[in-house]
């Protein structure tokens, strides 16, 4: 059981792999460490793109992400036939999402709705 944890935890954003362990994956879930006041790491990339995808694509599938100079370009299939999504992009410096399959974002957080109290927790070890 130890080596599946360590084999997940290296496969898997930590966020993610907290949900996974509780079951409870939900974009607020995932949100909840995203701190953009930084910019963007990988691990936020892709909790925001999981973020989204369990938000807005119901049919479909997250499968990561890749780099550009400015952003994290989120690579999945939408839909039963699996089509490739062409490119949504997530803002390396601010988190901004802008995407072709759905709804796009100034911030992550906003896609919990306009009454949402979202503030990102300090990273788990962190000060």
């Amino acid at each position: 059981m130890k080596a599946f944890v360590l084999l997940a935890s290296l496969i898997t954003s930590g966020a993610a792999l907290a949900q996974a362990a509780d079951g409870l994956a939900t974009p607020a879930s995932l949100l909840r460490y995203v701190d953009t006041t930084d910019g963007v790491s990988r691990t936020e990339a892709n909790d925001i793109a999981e973020a989204y995808f369990l938000q807005h694509v119901g049919c479909g599938n997250y499968s990561g992400i890749s780099e550009l100079p400015d952003s994290w370009v989120v690579e999945g299939q939408f839909g039963y036939a699996g089509e490739p999504i062409l490119g949504f992009l997530i803002n390396k410096q601010t988190g901004a999402i802008t995407s072709p399959v759905g709804p796009s974002y100034a911030r992550p957080g906003d896609m919990l709705g306009p009454n949402n109290s979202f503030k990102p927790k300090p990273l788990r070890g962190s000060d």
